[in-house]
């Protein structure tokens, strides 16, 4: 009985082991070209530790945000494009057992909770309709590589929305935060 569980045992921390040397186990630092549902950008997401990142993003969007009291609606005008610029720092939770289950977790892929803040411009068209925003929100999400040098993200939350456009009167709202992204990996670099 002993020397079955011995066997065991040396098989198991054997195959453990040999997945983890051939498996990219470590969150990398990513330098990433973004395709948004509300525009395209860039962003760098460093590794801040073994189980967190920060995804510093700055784009141009296909609309904006038209923010009242108990209303948030994005206004989608392409001939007016806007401006924006988030920070979201990524808590992953899950590389561990995905890495044990065999499943990638190259490309900084796993589930995580998130916090967004968001910022946003006006139109530069005259649309009255789009103002500048501010965005906060808390998510739950997702990464997962797509091949080599693709990534796909996509989170589900809940946000808390300003009219920043005038602070000293600006109308609030809460909102359903969804998002859904696809990276191009222009780097994979290892710190």
């Amino acid at each position: 009985m002993k020397r079955q569980i011995f066997t065991l045992t040396v098989l198991f921390f054997g195959t453990a082991s040999l997945a983890q040397n051939t498996t990219d186990n470590k969150l990398r630092s990513l330098t990433k070209l973004n395709l948004e549902l509300q525009g395209f950008g860039i962003s760098f997401e460093p590794r801040l530790g073994n189980s967190a990142t920060i995804d510093l993003s700055t784009g141009i969007g296909s609309g904006g945000y038209d923010i009242w009291s108990e209303s948030f609606t994005y206004v989608f005008y392409p001939q007016g494009p806007t401006g924006f610029l988030s920070i979201t720092p990524k808590f992953y939770y899950n590389r561990n057992k995905r890495l044990m289950k065999g499943k990638p977790v190259t490309l900084n892929s796993a589930n995580y909770f998130g916090l967004r803040i968001k910022f946003t411009t006006r139109s530069i068209a005259e649309n009255t309709d789009i103002r500048d925003a501010l965005l906060f929100n808390a998510h739950w999400g997702m990464q997962r590589p797509l091949g080599q040098r693709w990534t796909l993200n996509t989170h589900f939350g809940i946000g808390y929305a300003i009219d920043a456009t005038d602070f000293s009167n600006s109308e609030e709202t809460f909102y359903p935060a969804i998002d859904l992204k696809f990276s191009y990996i222009l780097n994979k670099s290892r710190g």
